[in-house]
């Protein structure tokens, strides 16, 4: 059946929150975050991207706190996917969303909505076809605080469709 929409407010507690919705139904997007490496992004790079084959890797310090969680890797529509950091190492992250497989759900709408601190501080919608790979932006993290730049990239078809 039809999904029913159900609404409400949440926050997030994270330093960096970044959260993926589509508007199709058997469709799997993939949300990235890819920590900057050797002047690059390496997607897939099982050190630098956090995504559904690697949702916990470990970047930075010991410990949990500065690396990023992949919440739901979700496969069947609609999302959402969730990455956030709790508390960032200094460094730059690309942000990028791959529509990995249609499954016959053909065209679809994806939403990106990045939380800095708790407050969302931007919205972006892209429209997508399968195999397409969307860099939305950069998250810069210097002195404890974040700042999001978009990338005003249009999607580019991507030949990406597994982890190594």
């Amino acid at each position: 059946s039809e999904p029913t929409e159900c609404s409400f407010n949440a926050t997030p507690d994270e330093s960096v929150h970044v959260e993926l919705s589509w508007n199709t139904g058997n469709s799997d997007f993939d949300l990235h975050m890819v920590q900057w490496s050797n002047d690059e992004y390496p997607m897939f790079s099982l050190d630098h991207d956090c995504c559904w084959c690697n949702p916990n890797p470990s970047w930075g310090e010991p410990g949990m706190a500065d690396d990023p969680s992949l919440s739901l890797d979700n496969r069947v529509g609609y999302g959402p996917e969730a990455i956030h950091i709790e508390n960032p190492s200094e460094g730059t992250y690309g942000v990028f969303v791959h529509y990995f497989d249609d499954k016959g759900g053909g065209t679809s709408t994806a939403t990106l909505r990045m939380y800095l601190d708790g407050v969302m501080i931007n919205e972006e919608f892209q429209v997508m076809d399968q195999r397409d790979l969307w860099f939305v932006g950069d998250i810069q993290w210097v002195n404890g605080n974040g700042t999001f730049y978009l990338s005003n990239e249009s999607p580019s078809t991507s030949t990406l469709s597994q982890c190594w």
